[in-house]
C-alpha cells in the first residue's frame, strides 16, 4: 500500500479524532501530575517486626471475642478489639497475619504492645488515608496461653463491623495459601490486562491508525488500566509489592481516571451527534477526580470518603452509555456498525449488573469487597466481544482500502495496470541500473468499430486486445493501458531473440483470432526503444522513441493489407 496516498472509496480519520487525541492527552497528563502532586503527601507507616518464623502448619484462629462500641471516639474513629488466647506455639516462634482495610492496627500480649501500623496525622496540609494492608508479626513461645489483644482503629462503621481472618503458622506457606485461595480473581485481572497490552501491541504493529479504527487503542488502554487496577487491589499482590500506601494512591487515582479511555472507545461506536455529550462527560470525570485530590490535599475529604463520588459517576455514566447505545442501535439498525452496536449495548448491561453487585460488596462487606470477580467475569467477556467484532471490522476496513488501491491502480475494463500505475511504477525505476525496455501498442481501426459496431463491440475489441498484449509480453514485462487504445509494456530483457518471440506470440494470436468466427476484426501495432543515456532524458522520452516506432508498423500492417 502507497503511503501518503489518498486511495478512492476508503473514509480516513480527519478533524474528528482531534478531539479524542486532546482528551486522551490530557488524561495521561493529569494522571501523572495529580500523582506526583498525592506523592508529595504520602504518610509514613511505622511498621515493628520483633521475630522470624519457623516452619509450621498454617491455622485460622477462630476462638476470639470482639469488644466495641459502636461509636465514634473523639477522634472520630470506630475501635475495635479483639482478644485472642494464643494457642500451642511450634518451635520458638510462628507468624500471625491478617488482613485489614482503612485501620489503624496495634497488637498487644499482655498490655505489651508488640506491633502497631499507624497513619501519621501530624501533618495538616494532608489528610492521610489509612491504607488496606496485610498485618503480619512474631508470635514468641513465650506468648503460649496468654491474651493477645488486635486493636483496629477506622473511620468507617461499614469497616470496623466486619471481623478480619487471623492465620498462625509460617510466613510463607500463608502467602501460597493465599495465593491459592486468589488464582481465579488473579487470572481474570492478568487476562484483562493482557488483552488490553495485546491491543495496544497490535494497534502499533498492523499500520491501521490512519483508518477509522482508533477504538482498538482505547479499549486497549482501557484494558491495560483496569487489569492492572484490578491486580493491585488482591489483598494478597498487595502484600508481594510491600508498598500499601503507594498502592492504595494508585488504586483511587487510576479507578477515578478508568472512565476517560473507556468514554473515547465509546465516542467510536456510538453516532457522532452525541460525541459532544460524551466529551463532556470524559471531562467533567477529569474535574470530579481533580477536585477529589484537592480535598485530600487540603484535609477536608480523604480519597476514602469521595470514592463514593466516583461509584456514583460510573454508575451514572454506564446507565448513559446504554442509553445511548440503544438509541445508537436503533440508528445503526441494518448498517454495518449494527453487530458492534448490538454487542456493545448487551454487554454493557453485563458490566453494568457485574459492577452494581461489586460495589454493593464493596460496601457491606469491605473484606471481601476487593475481588471484584463479578466486573472482572464482565468486562472479560465484554473485551473479547468487543475485541472479535473489532478485529473483524478492522479486516474488513483493510480489505476495502486494498480492494480500493487495487481500484485505484487497475484499469476496470481491462484488468490491466492503468496509466496511474503506469507513471508511479516510471517513478520507481532506476535509469543508472540495468536495462530498459518500453513498447508502445496500439489497436488498429479502432474508431471504425465503435462508429460501424457500436461502443460494446468497440470495448470487446479493447478487452480482447489487452488479453493477447498481457498473454504474448507476460515472460518479459508488465502490460499497462495508459490511454484508450493505447498499452506500454515495461521491461528489463533487451534480449532481440525474447523480444522478437513475444512480438511473434502476439502476431500468432491475433490472427488465431481473425480467423476463428470472430464477429469484429483486430489489429495491433507495435513498437519498442531501450533506454539510451545518450538519447533520452527520462523514460517518457524513452516511450515517445517506441510510439514512433510503433505508427511505423501500424504503416507497414495497413500497407500490407492493400
Amino acid at each position: 500500500m502507497v503511503s501518503g496516498k489518498k486511495i478512492p472509496g476508503v473514509i480516513f480519520v480527519k478533524d474528528e479524532n482531534d478531539m479524542n487525541k486532546k482528551i486522551l492527552a490530557v488524561w495521561f497528563v493529569l494522571l501523572i501530575i495529580l500523582f506526583f502532586f498525592l506523592k508529595s503527601g504520602f504518610t509514613s507507616v511505622r511498621v515493628m517486626r520483633f521475630s522470624e518464623t519457623q516452619e509450621t502448619t498454617v491455622r485460622e484462629l477462630t476462638d476470639w471475642k470482639v469488644s466495641s462500641s459502636g461509636q465514634k471516639d473523639e477522634n472520630g474513629n470506630y475501635i475495635s478489639t479483639y482478644t485472642i488466647k494464643v494457642p500451642l506455639i511450634h518451635n520458638s516462634s510462628e507468624t500471625m497475619m491478617f488482613y485489614t482495610t482503612h485501620s489503624d492496627v496495634s497488637v498487644y500480649v499482655e498490655k505489651e504492645k508488640i506491633y502497631t501500623v499507624s497513619t501519621n496525622l501530624s501533618e495538616k496540609t494532608f489528610q492521610a488515608v489509612r491504607s488496606d494492608r496485610w498485618n503480619q508479626f512474631s508470635v514468641e513461645k513465650a506468648y503460649e496461653g496468654k491474651q493477645l489483644q488486635v486493636v483496629l482503629k477506622t473511620s468507617y462503621k461499614s469497616v470496623a463491623e466486619q471481623a478480619p481472618l487471623f492465620l498462625l503458622g509460617n510466613e510463607l506457606d500463608i502467602v501460597i495459601r493465599e495465593l491459592k485461595a486468589a488464582l481465579l480473581s488473579m487470572f481474570l485481572a492478568f487476562a484483562v490486562f493482557a488483552c488490553g497490552i495485546a491491543m495496544c501491541i497490535y494497534y502499533v504493529v498492523s499500520g491501521k491508525s490512519r483508518l477509522k479504527n482508533y477504538r482498538t487503542i482505547y479499549l486497549g488502554i482501557f484494558s491495560a488500566f483496569i487489569g492492572f487496577w484490578f491486580l493491585i487491589n488482591i489483598p494478597i499482590v498487595q502484600f508481594l509489592f510491600g508498598n500499601y500506601m503507594m498502592l492504595e494512591y494508585i488504586s483511587y487515582l487510576i479507578f477515578g481516571m478508568l472512565p476517560i479511555p473507556f468514554i473515547l472507545f465509546e465516542k467510536q461506536i456510538i453516532a457522532q451527534r452525541f460525541g459532544w455529550l460524551l466529551s463532556l462527560i470524559a471531562v467533567y470525570i477529569m474535574l470530579v477526580q481533580t477536585g477529589r485530590v484537592v480535598l485530600q490535599m487540603t484535609g477536608y475529604m480523604d480519597l476514602k470518603e469521595s470514592q463514593t463520588i466516583i461509584h456514583v459517576v460510573i454508575l451514572l455514566s454506564i446507565a448513559m452509555f446504554i442509553l445511548l447505545g440503544v438509541v445508537n442501535m436503533y440508528v445503526n439498525r441494518g448498517s454495518e456498525k449494527g453487530l458492534i452496536s448490538r454487542v456493545n449495548v448487551i454487554f454493557l448491561l453485563v458490566i453494568a449488573a457485574g459492577s452494581g453487585i461489586d460495589i454493593l460488596t464493596y460496601y457491606i462487606y469491605p473484606q471481601r469487597g476487593k475481588e471484584f470477580n463479578c466486573s472482572k467475569f464482565a468486562l472479560l467477556l465484554y473485551i473479547v466481544s468487543l475485541v472479535y467484532t473489532t478485529m473483524k471490522e478492522a479486516e474488513e476496513l483493510v480489505q476495502k482500502a486494498q480492494d480500493a488501491e487495487r481500484l485505484a491502480y487497475t484499469d476496470e475494463l481491462t484488468g490491466l495496470n492503468n496509466r496511474t500505475a503506469y507513471n508511479e511504477a516510471v517513478e520507481k525505476i532506476d535509469l543508472t541500473k540495468g536495462v530498459h525496455t518500453v513498447f508502445m501498442c496500439d489497436l488498429n481501426n479502432l474508431k471504425k468499430c465503435n462508429d460501424t459496431m457500436g461502443h460494446h463491440w468497440g470495448d470487446t475489441y479493447i478487452k480482447i486486445s489487452a488479453g493477447i498484449i498481457q498473454e504474448s509480453f507476460a515472460d518479459i514485462g508488465r502490460a499497462y493501458r495508459i490511454g484508450g487504445d493505447e498499452f506500454c509494456i515495461i521491461s528489463d530483457v533487451d534480449d532481440p531473440e525474447q523480444i522478437q518471440a513475444a512480438y511473434d506470440k502476439l502476431v500468432y494470436r491475433v490472427e488465431e483470432y481473425n480467423t476463428g468466427t470472430s464477429v469484429i476484426e483486430i489489429g495491433i501495432a507495435v513498437g519498442y526503444a531501450r533506454y539510451d543515456a545518450n538519447i533520452d532524458k527520462n523514460l517518457e522520452d524513452t516511450r515517445i522513441r517506441a510510439d514512433q516506432f510503433m505508427y511505423l508498423n501500424k504503416e507497414m500492417i495497413k500497407n500490407k493489407k492493400k
